[in-house]
Order: C-alpha cells, then structure tokens, then sequence
C-alpha cells in the first residue's frame, strides 16, 4: 500500500521523494520515477527513496505497518505545484503501467 503525500518546506524546494523501510526500496524508487518521468522533476534522496526516519521524520506509523509514502511535489513551491497538476494524468497512468507491468 502507499498514500500520496504533498511535502512542504521551504518555498525553493523542490522534488519528488518516497518514504519507506528499505526493504521498499526498490518499489519507492519506481513510484518516484514514475512521478518523475510525467513531471520532470527532481528526485531527492537515493533515486527518489528516503528512509522513513530520516531527517524530521522518527517514526512513521504507515511505514513501520509496511506502507510507502509518496511525496509528489512541494505543495508551497509554485513551480512543482505547475508541474503536478499540470501531469497528473500522466502520473497516473505511469503508476498504473508500473503495476501492469508487474514493475512494482
């Protein structure tokens, strides 16, 4: 399972970033890509993954039951906010390719 999250910080940041235990690495760097390749943006951590303890993040209940989340975009930084809404459909439709596919 995985919940599509905005992230916020400071209004020049910027990207696309999945949280999760890192035996859900290799499905949160997919989810990324997937959002990547339909909005062009970047993808922060390790191809798009970040540890569900890192930086303010401790303990994340989500993550510890075994889901994934799904930071799209920096929902205070106008330009990724363009870029979402802008691609959603195609963030859809690569997402569900990638289950088709059998990728995830």
């Amino acid at each position: 399972p995985f919940e599509i999250h905005f992230n916020s910080a400071a209004s020049i940041a910027t990207g696309i970033e999945v949280l999760s235990k890192s035996n859900k690495k290799k499905f949160a760097q997919m989810l990324a890509k997937a959002v990547q390749k339909a909005t062009g943006l970047t993808l922060r951590g390790e191809a798009g993954w970040k540890a569900d303890d890192a930086g303010k993040h401790h303990r994340l209940a989500f993550c510890d039951a075994g889901g994934v989340i799904l930071e799209v975009c920096f929902a205070n930084n106008p330009n990724d906010v363009t870029k979402y809404r802008s691609n959603f459909a195609s963030i859809v439709e690569n997402i569900v390719a990638g289950f088709k596919a059998g990728a995830f």
